[in-house]
């Protein structure tokens, strides 16, 4: 749940039973919206059982690649928005590579001391290897030239359960996986003579050595223990480790065209590119220098839990439990060297301020030249992405109780609660505050009912209805609370000479937090733009002190009707309704992030009084409306209906 995915790829040969509940769980399953999975994986037993397996895939068994990239066309006039005239896009029809996959791998099951200790085993490595071969026509190392790219997983699943006494079972797992990548490709020439827009790229600059490490581990303990005929007691505890690791990423500033450059292509004045300018879209002189130092994200996480049954005005059930997780990422990502966008032929559109180009499209025009933002040649701009350092770490806690209640006469209620805490602090806790929702933020009743209406298992009516509460993202924190760093120095494109352009800023790819990029001479600066600009003024927070958590509520009813031993009618209707959310909003990027509840006085930013830089880039806090003719800041709205009906024939005795 690091950024609302799934943590682990389980193997399908690893697991048993696959549990989803889709709406209406009982309190005891939290921390989601929309539903919950459970993966049940196997487990040893008296008798052993085991299999050998393999896969194998391979191009020979394949037509040739289905995917057919819409693309511009290079050979033909590019975007050009001095001119106004739009690049002719083309599908490309990319060769077939040489490819083949295989996955061997075992499972096997049984008793080690029967009905005492039991063990199950198996691993299954995949190693998928690609060949291509590109004909280079750029001026440095031109000629076809073959290279490979490999993937190598290790999936590896081991379990052993112990029955101590009778009434007590102890079992601990560990599900390890490993992925490693290594080589890079050149890009695919074409089956229909097209033009190979990565052709022109210098193949030595293409390691062999590139690629990513990603080792993944999952450990869990816990047991059973059955100290009567009706308790049950049940304790799970689980270690989650899952880390990125980039390795051969080349050193040195990257130059990348974000336009085709060809013979028709023309300057501000008119007049033709320089020859050692022309190559196509998507040309860099070296592969990508954006590394992954290490990504590392764990996640503890304990489950304790007790049912007991009584015999009151019925039968109860009743069950309690807590539930208390952590989650931890450690983050250095990061340019090898500077990051040069160059767009060319194109104008470019100011963010931080309207007049931020005045002084361009002015020097322009005394010169002759049209009065659009951007230099001879264009624009380029130093930053490109982002990159990423620091720590945070969240927790949550939850506590619930449920009762499933036989009332006797065809009657059966499950009546439950819910209660969750949650911390999330920031990634950069000098400039924003950590988030808190109490146990009295998320309280999520779960009432539910069944009713066999004929008292013979014929016809049940049921319905329930839940209160349900999302757990904030660590995505979130990093993104909006101090990790994320993007910034884009942009400048008017004066000179052909790209490589002339060496930014020095050691962060970001050469763009540093305000002002030009060091080392960069060449060139009109026009502005630096905070991409990730969340607000960290005290009179103008960035993080809503009213903020609520991200909360749904559903109804559900439905019928079953056993019609006649075969066959079967069912009906089943869900209504769903978001309450909250949590969102990032701005007036505009530069101007910085807020985080909160969407349709909240908070919210409504072109409306209330906000922290703004005057003339001179000071800021201060302003109580004139931003656009007091517009309406107000709109509620998050989800809105789910959904009517189901199906009939359906048993399958008969064999």
């Amino acid at each position: 749940i690091q950024n609302g995915g799934v943590g682990k790829n389980y193997q399908m040969e690893f697991i048993e039973e696959v549990q989803v509940k889709t709406s209406s769980f009982e309190a005891e399953f939290g921390g989601a919206l929309g539903g919950v999975i459970n993966v049940v994986p196997k487990k040893g037993s008296n008798e052993w059982h085991g299999a050998l397996l393999t896969y194998l895939s391979s191009n020979a068994f394949n037509a040739n690649n289905v995917d057919r990239a819409l693309t511009t066309n290079p050979t033909l006039p590019s975007l050009n928005t001095t001119t106004r005239m739009d690049s002719i896009p083309e599908y490309y029809m990319a060769n077939k590579d040489q490819s083949t996959t295989v996955e061997p791998g075992y499972q096997a099951g049984g008793p080690l001391w029967k009905n005492k200790l039991w063990v199950f085993s198996s691993y299954i490595p995949s190693i998928s290897t690609t060949r291509r071969v590109t004909n280079f026509t750029g001026t440095l190392n031109p000629g076809p030239r073959s290279l490979t790219s490999t993937t190598t997983s290790h999936n590896a699943y081991n379990r052993l359960d112990y029955g101590v006494t009778n009434s007590l079972r102890l079992f601990a797992s560990m599900n390890y996986g490993y992925f490693r990548q290594t080589g890079a490709l050149g890009g695919q020439d074409s089956a229909a003579g097209q033009l190979n827009t990565g052709a022109t790229t210098d193949p030595n600059t293409l390691r062999s050595d590139t690629g990513s490490v990603n080792p993944l581990s999952i450990w869990t303990f816990g047991g059973d223990w059955t100290p009567t005929p009706k308790l049950v007691v049940s304790a799970r505890y689980g270690y989650f480790f899952n880390n990125t690791s980039q390795r051969g990423v080349p050193i040195g500033t990257r130059y990348i065209y974000q336009a085709t450059v060809n013979s028709s292509s023309v300057d501000l004045a008119g007049q033709p590119f320089p020859a050692s300018s022309i190559n196509t879209s998507g040309y860099a002189n070296i592969a990508s220098n954006l590394a992954t130092a290490y990504d590392a994200y764990k996640r503890k996480g304990l489950n304790v839990d007790a049912s007991y049954f009584v015999h009151f005005a019925g039968t109860h059930t009743f069950k309690t439990g807590y539930f208390r997780s952590t989650q931890t990422n450690d983050v250095l990502r990061t340019f090898n060297g500077g990051a040069v966008n160059l767009f060319w032929g194109q104008s470019y559109a100011p963010v931080t301020s309207n007049t931020a180009c005045d002084g361009i499209i002015a020097a322009n025009q005394s010169n002759g030249l049209p009065g659009v933002c951007q230099g001879r040649y264009g624009y380029f701009v130093v930053g490109t992405n982002v990159v990423n350092t620091g720590s945070d770490q969240q927790s949550a806690q939850a506590f619930y109780f449920q009762d499933s209640w036989q009332v006797g006469h065809g009657l059966t209620l499950n009546l439950g609660i819910r209660l969750d805490q949650e911390t999330q602090p920031p990634f950069d806790p000098t400039r924003f505050p950590t988030v808190k929702f109490g146990w009295g933020d998320k309280i999520g009743p779960r009432l539910g009912g069944a009713y066999d209406v004929m008292h013979n298992g014929k016809l049940k009516v049921y319905a329930s209805y839940g209160q349900f509460y999302d757990i904030m993202k660590l995505g979130l924190a990093r993104g909006s609370f101090g990790s994320d760093y993007w910034h884009n120095c942009v400048y008017a494109m004066d000179s052909a000479t790209y490589t002339a352009i060496t930014p020095t800023y050691p962060i970001g790819g050469g763009c540093p937090a305000s002002g030009p990029a060091p080392g960069v001479t060449v060139g009109r600066f026009i502005e630096n733009v905070d991409f990730r600009a969340t607000k960290a003024d005290p009179r103008d927070p960035a993080i809503s002190p009213t903020m609520k958590p991200m909360k749904q509520h559903e109804f559900v009813t439905g019928a079953d009707w056993a019609m006649t031993p075969s066959w079967a009618l069912t009906f089943r209707y869900a209504r769903k309704r978001l309450d909250n959310a949590i969102e990032d909003m701005s007036i505009t990027d530069n101007l910085g992030f807020y985080i909160g509840n969407p349709g909240t006085q908070f919210a409504d930013l072109l409306h209330r009084p906000v922290v703004t830089p005057d003339d001179n880039g000071n800021n201060y806090m302003t109580t004139v409306p931003f656009c007091s003719e517009c309406p107000g800041a709109v509620k998050a709205s989800r809105r789910y209906d959904g009517a189901e009906f199906r009939f359906a024939k048993r399958p008969g005795a064999g």
